[in-house]
């Protein structure tokens, strides 16, 4: 369920993460090269990581897993560094 609560908070992340391309670079709708459109999804693939590591790092959980009171914690039981957030949010994206 709380995978389920993510997901619609990302979408909400990422609904305005793409405004503020399409509102700070005129001509980024119209534009349609390839380099844009692989560009533009670079850029939302950041997005979506920053979402997850900012929480992670923080304090172990975004705003789903504190609903359901789940933590990503190291083995010894500490927050998560930065570089081991971005490594979890990469292999997660590689499982998919």
């Amino acid at each position: 369920m709380s995978m389920f609560y993510d997901a619609l908070l990302l979408m909400a992340w990422l609904f305005v993460a793409g405004f503020m391309v399409v509102d700070l670079i005129p001509g980024a709708v119209v534009e349609r090269s390839a380099l844009v459109q692989v560009s533009f999804q670079a850029y939302l693939v950041v997005a979506a990581g920053l979402y997850f590591v900012l929480f992670w790092a923080r304090s172990g959980q975004t705003l789903a897993m504190k609903t359901w009171h789940l933590r990503v914690v190291t083995q010894e039981g500490a927050a998560l560094s930065w570089r081991r957030a971005w490594i979890r949010y990469f292999w997660a994206l590689a499982t998919l």
